[in-house]
């Protein structure tokens, strides 16, 4: 069973790394093959898969080419969810703030990827820009289901549902994020000395995604170092804590002795 699993996992995988125009015509394809094969049961699974749209397509295909970006962001935001369960519950979940920092650099590093996947295949309408992407990328962050199909490179092939009982858009602070970069002017309305991706030369525009791609990794490195300390400080002081409560009742006891002690000679 975990073999056949592995099979359809990966036939779905590839299927939804096919941009969305072409998804159609390359699901067909694989069907016929299939029953040609005579996996009847295979062909029936992938016949029932629905066309993605764009962002959830780039952020499969960012999934595959970028793992450790998009599982990044996989784990800041369920740690995000895990926090704010244990909130909820009256338990201790960490630092909800600094770990909604760190949710916010990892989606922001995530949805430039996924925009520049979409920009490479020239799938450059709805869904398509860095404000597409992460408003779908707000949707999943609250969404274990829709987490774990992101991290799979899946997303479409399943129905998460809908989840955000934390609103969690909102803490993540990405509206705003989305806001500034809808209301940027579009590249066709940029100033004539102003210079495009188009007009960068190839080799420059490479320097500058890779300068871009290292400060965002660094800026990732520093919100987990930040979120290591938090949390260090944080058990120094559950640590002292329990110290100080365990002298107070070493203390209470021995007052309790003496005073017994005191009664009987007295």
């Amino acid at each position: 069973m975990v073999a056949r699993s592995g099979v359809v996992t990966d036939v779905l995988q590839r299927l939804y790394r096919t941009p969305p125009p072409e998804f159609i015509a390359e699901r067909n394809r694989v069907v016929k093959a299939l029953r040609t094969d005579g996996d009847r049961e295979l062909a029936s699974t992938v016949n029932a898969a629905r066309r993605p749209g764009v962002s959830d397509w780039a952020l499969n295909v960012a999934a595959t080419d970028h793992a450790d970006e998009v599982a990044e962001m996989v784990e800041a935001a369920t740690e995000v969810i895990d926090a704010q369960e244990a909130a909820m519950d009256g338990r201790i979940g960490g630092d909800l703030r600094l770990r909604l920092k760190l949710l916010r650099v990892c989606t922001a590093t995530v949805a430039n990827l996924a925009h520049a996947v979409a920009e490479a295949s020239e799938q450059t309408g709805s869904g398509s820009s860095v404000a597409d992407v992460t408003t779908r990328l707000m949707e999943i962050a609250a969404n274990r289901d829709a987490l774990q199909l992101l991290g799979r490179g899946l997303l479409g092939a399943e129905d998460p549902g809908s989840a955000d009982p934390f609103g969690l858009g909102q803490q993540v602070g990405l509206s705003q994020q989305v806001s500034e970069l809808r209301a940027k002017p579009a590249r066709d309305d940029a100033k004539p000395n102003q210079p495009t991706s188009s007009s960068i030369p190839a080799t420059e525009s490479g320097r500058v995604a890779a300068e871009e791609r290292k400060r965002r990794r660094t800026a990732v490195a520093d919100a987990k170092k930040a979120l290591k300390a938090a949390e260090a400080a944080a058990e120094d002081a559950e640590r002292a804590v329990a110290k100080q409560e365990a002298a107070s009742q070493w203390r209470g006891s021995t007052w309790s002795r003496y005073r017994r002690r005191s009664c009987r000679t007295g």
